[in-house]
């Protein structure tokens, strides 16, 4: 099981969305460091409950530590927000019917990452369109089938690499594969 899963969710709009979207971000950011993305999706009537969160963002929490004119990063339990990303284009299909997203997530270990792509459909309710996961073997199966220098370094048996040069090697690379590979889709 997961734990932290990162987020980059890059939101495609038109400028009044894209304007709203900065305000929104910005009065509910205040002067916190990160807030919790429940909090852009929240009326100021609505009080937040555990059930609320689940069915507005998906995991137990989800919180935004940065943000601009079309993108938002959050840090999230046990999966990345994608209910949370349809309740975004929702509200923000007030200003721009045709809002879309692309969200490309990574667990910290990483035992998972991929990307996806979310629309609204003609009744207005999210859509993922498209999703393409990893997991940890993938990465690996990836790694000694493209970087030459980890060829023929992965011993199966054992699942580890079979030299401490070619684990550094993986670990220095690591993210550079995973955004590799995340750009296969979208």
């Amino acid at each position: 099981m997961a734990n932290h899963v990162d987020c980059y969710i890059s939101l495609k709009m038109n400028e009044t969305a894209q304007k709203n979207f900065e305000e929104l971000c910005t009065k509910t950011k205040g002067d916190a460091y990160d807030f919790p993305f429940s909090a852009l999706l929240l009326s100021e009537e609505e009080e937040w409950t555990y059930d609320k969160q689940c069915d507005l963002v998906g995991p137990k929490w989800s919180h935004v530590e940065d943000y601009s004119g079309d993108h938002l990063t959050t840090v999230s339990a046990w999966g990345y927000p994608l209910a949370g990303v349809g309740s975004l284009l929702k509200l923000l299909s007030q200003w721009d019917p045709y809002v879309t997203a692309s969200v490309a997530y990574a667990d910290e270990m990483p035992n998972f990452f991929g990307k996806t792509k979310v629309i609204l459909n003609n009744d207005g309710e999210p859509w993922q369109v498209a999703e393409i996961e990893f997991d940890y073997d993938d990465l690996i199966l990836y790694a000694v089938s493209t970087v030459e220098e980890l060829k023929d370094k992965w011993d199966h048996e054992k699942e580890e690499w079979k030299d401490e040069e070619s684990q550094d090697h993986f670990s220095d690379i690591m993210y550079d594969l995973i955004n590799d590979m995340q750009e296969i889709l979208l």
